[in-house]
């Protein structure tokens, strides 16, 4: 078979591949092997038709990467992985990255993996970890004035019952005081930082990691803060200047 209706000709070194996998894998059956033969072709010819849009930046090492996972022929297999990985970056607008963004990432992909397939992968989660900032940005920074605000509200109401309080000459005054409950908070590099009211200087990103440690425990003080603005602005009709309701982060 070197030719199928309304195709164009398939390389003779490729169909050679293919009907030497089918013969191996039907040696006795003459149909199966020309139904694997026809399968493997269209989907040879469809793999060369595919329109890699937003992935097209990484369209060399889809193709690499399916070729090193999938031994030949495996046309088909090649030609679903390569719509799988196109889904994937599609999902991820990967057509707004800036070229320096994707270059960055496959020279750190190279650097860290020496197969295809490991160097995509590496690609996608610097992709992936760029596009979740940009959307915590997007989702964050219009309304981080008002986060910061309700957060300090609710970390200077912290109180503590077993606190005792002495007059400076040494008298016992009263138990319990309230205090100012500080925000852990997780920077780019993985740095734990611990900050009262001071957060103007840390990036959205930062912001939204903020977190009150308690005990062994942690509450996400500024993802919450974010699900309240967006119920009130779902349910309520709370309407801010310059903010819009998009997922919340979770990056």
């Amino acid at each position: 078979m070197k030719r199928l209706s309304g195709m164009r000709e398939i390389p003779t070194t490729v169909l050679k591949e293919i009907t030497a996998a089918a013969c191996e894998h039907w040696p006795s059956n003459e149909v199966e092997r020309d139904l694997l033969i026809e399968s493997e072709v269209r989907s040879y010819l469809d793999l060369q038709g595919v329109d890699f849009g937003p992935a097209l930046s990484v369209k060399d090492l889809i193709l690499r990467s399916a070729a090193e996972i999938w031994d030949p022929p495996g046309w088909s297999w090649r030609l679903n992985f390569v719509r799988t990985e196109i889904a994937k970056l599609r999902a991820m607008t990967l057509e707004d990255f800036p070229a320096n963004v994707v270059s960055e990432a496959r020279k750190m992909a190279e650097a860290e993996e020496s197969g295809c397939h490991g160097q995509l992968e590496y690609v996608k989660r610097i992709l992936h970890r760029y596009h979740d900032n940009q959307q915590t940005r997007a989702k964050v920074e219009p309304i981080r004035e008002l986060l910061e605000k309700m957060e300090q509200i609710i970390g200077n109401n912290f109180y503590n019952d077993h606190i005792q309080n002495y007059e400076s000459w040494g008298m016992l005054e009263s138990t319990g005081r309230a205090y100012r409950y500080p925000v852990t908070f997780v920077l780019q590099d993985g740095t734990r930082l611990n900050r009262g009211d001071w957060h103007d200087d840390l990036t959205p990103e930062a912001l939204i990691t903020g977190h009150y440690k308690v005990g062994a425990n942690e509450m996400n003080v500024y993802r919450a803060l974010v699900a309240i603005v967006d119920l009130l602005q779902d349910e309520y009709g709370l309407q801010l200047q310059g903010a819009s309701r998009t997922e919340t982060p979770t990056s």
